[in-house]
Protein backbone atom coordinates (compact mmCIF):
# COMPACT_ATOMS: atom_id res chain seq x y z
CA UNK A 1 0.00 0.00 0.00
CA UNK A 2 1.29 3.46 -0.92
CA UNK A 3 0.46 6.45 1.25
CA UNK A 4 1.81 9.85 2.18
CA UNK A 5 4.43 9.81 4.90
CA UNK A 6 3.42 10.34 8.51
CA UNK A 7 5.54 11.75 11.35
CA UNK A 8 5.73 8.32 13.00
CA UNK A 9 7.42 6.96 9.82
CA UNK A 10 10.65 8.90 10.39
CA UNK A 11 12.48 6.20 12.33
CA UNK A 12 11.56 3.58 9.71
CA UNK A 13 12.66 5.88 6.87
CA UNK A 14 16.01 6.46 8.56
CA UNK A 15 16.42 2.71 9.12
CA UNK A 16 15.66 2.07 5.44
CA UNK A 17 18.19 4.71 4.36
CA UNK A 18 20.85 3.16 6.59
CA UNK A 19 20.13 -0.43 5.58
CA UNK A 20 19.50 0.07 1.86
CA UNK A 21 21.93 2.88 1.05
CA UNK A 22 24.46 2.77 3.87
CA UNK A 23 23.74 6.30 5.06
CA UNK A 24 26.23 7.56 7.62
CA UNK A 25 25.09 9.42 10.79
CA UNK A 26 25.56 12.87 9.22
CA UNK A 27 23.51 11.81 6.18
CA UNK A 28 20.79 10.44 8.42
CA UNK A 29 20.75 13.77 10.29
CA UNK A 30 20.32 15.64 6.99
CA UNK A 31 17.53 13.27 5.95
CA UNK A 32 15.86 13.76 9.33
CA UNK A 33 15.99 17.56 8.88
CA UNK A 34 14.45 17.25 5.42
CA UNK A 35 11.63 15.14 6.86
CA UNK A 36 11.09 17.63 9.70
CA UNK A 37 10.70 20.47 7.18
CA UNK A 38 8.14 18.41 5.28
CA UNK A 39 6.10 17.73 8.41
CA UNK A 40 6.29 21.43 9.29
CA UNK A 41 4.41 22.16 6.06
CA UNK A 42 6.89 22.27 3.14
CA UNK A 43 4.38 22.25 0.32
CA UNK A 44 7.11 22.04 -2.32
CA UNK A 45 7.78 18.40 -1.60
CA UNK A 46 6.16 15.12 -0.69
CA UNK A 47 7.24 11.81 0.81
CA UNK A 48 5.56 8.51 -0.02
CA UNK A 49 5.73 5.31 1.98
CA UNK A 50 5.36 1.86 0.45
CA UNK A 51 3.96 -0.18 3.33
CA UNK A 52 3.54 -3.84 4.09
CA UNK A 53 0.32 -5.43 5.29
CA UNK A 54 0.85 -4.07 8.81
CA UNK A 55 1.23 -0.47 7.49
CA UNK A 56 4.96 -0.53 8.23
CA UNK A 57 7.12 1.25 5.61
CA UNK A 58 9.35 -1.02 3.53
CA UNK A 59 10.17 1.65 0.96
CA UNK A 60 10.24 5.42 0.71
CA UNK A 61 10.33 8.07 -2.02
CA UNK A 62 10.94 11.82 -1.75
CA UNK A 63 10.01 14.26 -4.49
CA UNK A 64 10.62 18.02 -4.51
CA UNK A 65 9.79 20.81 -6.92
CA UNK A 66 12.57 22.21 -9.07
CA UNK A 67 13.39 25.78 -8.19
CA UNK A 68 12.74 28.51 -10.77
CA UNK A 69 10.44 26.26 -12.82
CA UNK A 70 6.75 25.63 -12.95
CA UNK A 71 5.56 22.04 -12.85
CA UNK A 72 8.95 20.33 -12.79
CA UNK A 73 9.75 18.03 -9.89
CA UNK A 74 12.75 15.87 -8.98
CA UNK A 75 12.70 12.42 -7.47
CA UNK A 76 15.51 12.98 -4.97
CA UNK A 77 15.37 9.85 -2.88
CA UNK A 78 14.03 6.35 -3.30
CA UNK A 79 14.98 3.35 -1.18
CA UNK A 80 13.61 -0.09 -0.46
CA UNK A 81 14.63 -2.06 2.62
CA UNK A 82 17.12 -4.78 1.56
CA UNK A 83 14.86 -7.53 2.93
CA UNK A 84 12.09 -6.36 0.59
CA UNK A 85 13.99 -5.67 -2.62
CA UNK A 86 13.19 -7.53 -5.85
CA UNK A 87 9.46 -7.52 -5.14
CA UNK A 88 8.41 -4.62 -7.40
CA UNK A 89 8.38 -2.14 -4.50
CA UNK A 90 10.57 0.36 -6.38
CA UNK A 91 8.38 0.24 -9.50
CA UNK A 92 5.29 0.64 -7.35
CA UNK A 93 6.79 3.70 -5.67
CA UNK A 94 7.81 5.28 -8.96
CA UNK A 95 4.31 4.78 -10.35
CA UNK A 96 2.86 6.31 -7.19
CA UNK A 97 5.15 9.34 -7.57
CA UNK A 98 4.00 9.74 -11.17
CA UNK A 99 0.35 9.42 -10.06
CA UNK A 100 0.81 12.01 -7.30
CA UNK A 101 2.40 14.45 -9.73
CA UNK A 102 -0.42 13.86 -12.19
CA UNK A 103 -2.97 14.58 -9.46
CA UNK A 104 -1.14 17.85 -8.75
CA UNK A 105 -1.37 18.75 -12.44
CA UNK A 106 2.37 18.58 -12.92
CA UNK A 107 4.14 17.33 -15.99
CA UNK A 108 7.80 16.54 -15.53
CA UNK A 109 9.94 14.49 -13.21
CA UNK A 110 13.71 14.39 -13.00
CA UNK A 111 15.99 11.95 -11.24
CA UNK A 112 18.70 13.08 -8.89
CA UNK A 113 20.34 10.62 -6.52
CA UNK A 114 22.83 13.16 -5.19
CA UNK A 115 21.56 12.77 -1.64
CA UNK A 116 22.91 9.22 -1.55
CA UNK A 117 26.44 8.07 -2.18
CA UNK A 118 26.75 5.11 -4.50
CA UNK A 119 28.73 2.50 -2.57
CA UNK A 120 28.94 -0.34 -5.06
CA UNK A 121 28.29 -1.32 -8.64
CA UNK A 122 25.29 -3.37 -7.50
CA UNK A 123 23.84 -0.38 -5.65
CA UNK A 124 24.47 1.81 -8.71
CA UNK A 125 22.70 -0.66 -10.99
CA UNK A 126 19.78 -0.95 -8.58
CA UNK A 127 19.32 2.83 -8.85
CA UNK A 128 19.29 2.85 -12.64
CA UNK A 129 15.65 1.86 -12.85
CA UNK A 130 14.78 3.75 -16.01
Amino acid sequence: MIRLARPNDVDEFLAIAAAALGFEPEELAELSCTLAKYFEGDSNSFWLANCDDEDCPVGVAYCSSERMTSGTWNLLFIAIHPDRQNRDHRTTLIRAVEQKLSELGLFAIGRNFGIARIRSRANFLSQMWL
